[in-house]
């Protein structure tokens, strides 16, 4: 009896085991044929983006603002928990140096008491965009050119103040220019670091990212959130085409898909960013719940704020590969052509062709089988059965569509709550607002006229 039981089981899992390695196979054969013909003209990851250059700004308000935990701003702390290919830089009243050696405590505490010293952060901002380098700059903003110039200020109670520090949009420019090349600006907000003489003030880090540069470079934050110890706010700015979307509760065995089936598959390919699932639709139709109302993929989160951007709207297109990637399956599958030379002539020649020829001619169009779900208040993107969508048990065949989630619509309007977490107001009594505006105007208002498509997966349905 436990003999039997245990060939049973042999044979089970032996079935489950195969049935991985054809659908790992299939992945395999679909990535070629995605990469072919369909996927569409973009720069692949670029090995000399790895690189990120971290700047950090050594004026004296800044290493105020920080107080008694500037003492911890030393190279061998911070490459603690960075990653391995950074440089880092600081500034002040001094272009960028590399930043090697520690800098003692009773000299970061003598700048600290400095009072009249420049703030080069523009020149950082401008040598980021010109470079265009994946960086992340560290500073409270405040750019003191010199001490000749001087700029009128408006108080809160309606005064006139003059001050040295710019506190009108200056960086616009620059960071119109990092938009329009396609780039990203991810900006973290450290609202109330500290006060100083009785003003509340922010710590701002700006991350400079290049269209192909590593996803996993804001990641850091929420990493070592226990060690950075400071409530912190993230912003996304930037060419919307360029958009991505980021998946919650990610499985590593069924991905983004809901529930939880056994005769669920389910692939990645990183590189790719390609989503593989296999299941059984009667499976699906029998254990999905009522209240799920035909949802099967989700938390699927767009990296756009919805305090930035207003009327966002998604939608899918879907293709129904199924014959198409037969005949190719066949094709390749087939033996290749052979070539040889002519003995004569001393030419290349063909010295057996395939018996069968393959040309890609597009998948079928499919408007009623699946729709996006957007969820405005969790900025959440989900996928669901259309309502429509039929499916024969006994007269289907297994299906394979290609699913691609693609921006429709998203209008540029910033909620005044970022007035909040990227400006201050100034111990002068004036507000500095050369973040928040500078930002604002910079901004493109239109939506991108391709709808870019921010997440693509191969449903494979039995």
């Amino acid at each position: 009896m436990i003999k039997y039981f245990i060939w049973i089981l042999i044979i089970v899992f032996g079935q489950i085991f195969m049935a991985c390695d054809s659908s790992k196979e299939e992945l395999r054969q679909v990535e070629n044929f995605h990469k072919k013909y369909i996927q569409e003209k973009s720069s692949k990851w670029d090995k000399n983006n790895e690189q990120l250059n971290i700047y950090l700004d050594f004026s004296p308000s800044v290493l105020q603002l920080l107080g008694k935990e500037k003492k911890y701003l030393t190279p061998a702390n911070l490459k603690t928990f960075l990653p391995s290919k950074i440089k880092l830089f600081r500034f002040g009243d001094y272009p960028p140096v590399l930043f090697r050696d520690r800098i003692k405590t009773e000299v970061l505490d003598n700048i600290t008491k400095e009072l009249d010293t420049l703030s080069l952060v523009k020149d950082v901002v401008q040598k980021i965009v010109t470079e265009k380098q994946n960086s992340l700059l560290i500073t409270d903003f405040e750019y003191i050119k010199d001490f000749v110039k001087r700029y009128r200020a408006i108080t809160q109670t309606g005064d006139t103040t003059f001050t040295h520090i710019n506190p009108y949009p200056w960086a616009t420019p620059l960071f119109k220019e990092w938009f329009e090349g396609g780039n990203i600006l991810k900006v973290i907000s450290f609202p109330n670091y500290n006060t100083i003489q009785n003003r509340p003030k922010n710590l701002y880090g700006l991350l400079f990212l290049t269209p192909n540069s590593e996803d996993n470079w804001t990641k850091l934050l929420e990493n070592n959130r226990k060690l950075i110890n400071k409530k912190f706010v993230l912003y996304h700015f930037g060419n919307l085409n360029n958009l991505k979307i980021e998946p919650k509760n990610f499985n590593r065995f069924t991905g983004v898909i809901v529930p939880d089936l056994a005769t669920t598959q389910f692939f990645r390919n990183p590189s790719e960013k390609l989503d593989f699932y296999t299941f059984r639709y009667g499976d699906f139709k029998k254990n999905l719940p009522p209240e799920a109302q035909g949802i099967f993929l989700r938390n699927l989160f767009p990296e756009l704020d919805t305090v930035i951007y207003k009327d966002v709207e998604f939608d899918t297109k879907i293709t129904d590969f199924t014959e198409m990637f037969v005949y190719y399956k066949n094709f390749a599958e087939h033996e290749p052509v052979k070539y040889g030379i002519d003995s004569k002539t001393g030419d290349s020649t063909i010295v057996k062709a395939p018996s069968i020829s393959f040309r890609f001619t597009g998948g079928m169009p499919v408007n009623d089988a699946f729709q996006v779900v957007y969820d405005s208040a969790t900025n959440e993107i989900s996928l669901k059965f259309h309502s429509s969508f039929e499916w024969d048990e006994e007269a289907e065949n297994e299906r394979l569509y290609l699913v691609q989630i693609r921006l429709k619509n998203a209008q540029f309007s910033p909620s005044p709550i970022l007035k909040k977490y990227l400006q201050v107001i100034h111990p002068k009594g004036f507000r500095n607002e050369s973040l928040y505006r500078s930002l604002l105007l910079a901004m493109p208002e239109n939506p991108p006229a391709d709808n870019p498509i921010l997440y693509q997966c191969y449903l494979r349905i039995e």
